[in-house]
């Protein structure tokens, strides 16, 4: 029995340390990175709308303005489904 309350302890204190990191400004710029193959140095945050569980983000990709969307944690690009 103390071994599964330490384990749920635990468990409970990586979750609050890894949720954030999922939907982060830097999650997304890796995101963005990825989908249009431009370096994260050369990826700006221009417009941001954030609400509990969706944001909406417009970027500057290379030079190219480019718009995601996020739903919980998953970042996909506007218009398009994220699975």
């Amino acid at each position: 029995m103390r071994n599964l309350l330490i384990c749920s302890i635990f468990f409970i204190m990586i979750g609050c340390v890894t949720m954030p990191e999922m939907y982060s400004d830097d999650a997304l710029i890796r995101k963005v990175s990825f989908d249009t193959n431009c370096p994260e140095t050369q990826i700006k945050i221009i417009k941001k709308r954030e609400d509990a569980g969706s944001g909406d983000y417009v970027l500057d990709a290379c030079g190219k303005e480019v718009k995601y969307q996020r739903t919980g944690t998953v970042y996909f690009q506007e218009g398009k489904k994220p699975y």
